[in-house]
């Protein structure tokens, strides 16, 4: 079922999206469900005790929810020079 599911509909649907929806709109789109994503970082930075992380993450959701129109564009990465806390890295 899983297979079929993926091979005769999924597929077929996020192809057919790639080829009509232009890459900068795609982009976009995924930046805005990064920025919707914003109180699971959030909440997992505090739990884990990162305030640090957990302060970084409002801003970076401050100003692309403003100045990035609801995220679609990612101002705080690439003027302010914030970034999402990598998880996967190693700590001293």
């Amino acid at each position: 079922i899983n297979d079929f599911l993926y091979f005769k509909a999924l597929k077929p649907i996020a192809q057919g999206y790639k080829f009509v929806i232009p890459v900068p709109v795609r982009k976009g789109v995924k930046n805005f469900f990064h920025n919707l994503i914003f109180p699971v970082r959030f909440t997992n930075n505090l739990l884990q005790g990162e305030i640090k992380d957990a302060g970084t993450e409002i801003g970076i959701f401050l100003i692309n929810s403003t100045f990035g129109v609801l995220g679609f564009a990612q101002v705080a990465q690439n003027d302010f020079d914030l970034h999402t806390a990598n998880e996967d890295r190693d700590k001293p």
